[in-house]
């Protein structure tokens, strides 16, 4: 069991019992405007996705709690070999907003892959259009590698996607 702790929050794998909380999160549009995809989320489809990811070794899928679940974190696409990983996270409780924990997370997250995983690079992709989230990396010290141009199709368009990234000797928060 992963357990990532910081000053605010916690964060642990997700089970089962999290899942109602995951499909209400996925359907908000406050949270689906940025994930890739524009399908609905059932129960079903939330049931299949757990019981393919929950053994998964290369995959880390997490829910962030404070006073109570808000959010949910994921480190991919683990790479040993190359010593690189992708992270990601979102806030579904829209009163958790702007308190900070979005830094948090990922700040938690990246000392994690670092320090724990012992990576070398750790890297994000972001819609070009979210401006807030691309701001909030940059002061994490992550920095822009490069643009996959049309690389979504969501909501009848494609959208540019930036890929992001931080080396360890570079990390110094």
């Amino acid at each position: 069991m992963v357990i990532i702790k910081s000053e605010n929050l916690i964060m642990r794998n997700i089970e089962e019992k999290d899942l109602d909380l995951l499909m209400k999160w996925r359907n908000m549009p406050e949270v689906s405007n940025f994930l890739c995809n524009d399908f609905i989320y059932t129960f079903d489809i939330q049931r299949k996705w757990f019981n393919k990811i929950k053994d998964d070794e290369k995959n880390i899928y997490l829910i962030a709690e404070s006073s109570r679940r808000f959010g949910e974190a994921r480190i991919n696409n683990l790479d040993a070999k190359n010593k690189k990983c992708e992270i990601g996270a979102h806030i579904g409780e829209q009163d958790f907003k702007g308190k900070g924990l979005g830094k948090e997370i990922f700040k938690a997250l990246t000392d994690y892959c670092f320090n724990e995983l012992g990576m070398n690079k750790v890297y994000l992709r972001v819609f070009k259009f979210n401006e807030i989230a691309i701001n909030l990396y940059k002061k994490l010290g992550f920095k822009e590698e490069g643009i996959l141009r049309k690389d979504i199709f969501k909501k009848g368009k494609y959208e540019d996607i930036i890929i992001m990234s931080v080396l360890k000797d570079e990390w110094k928060l």
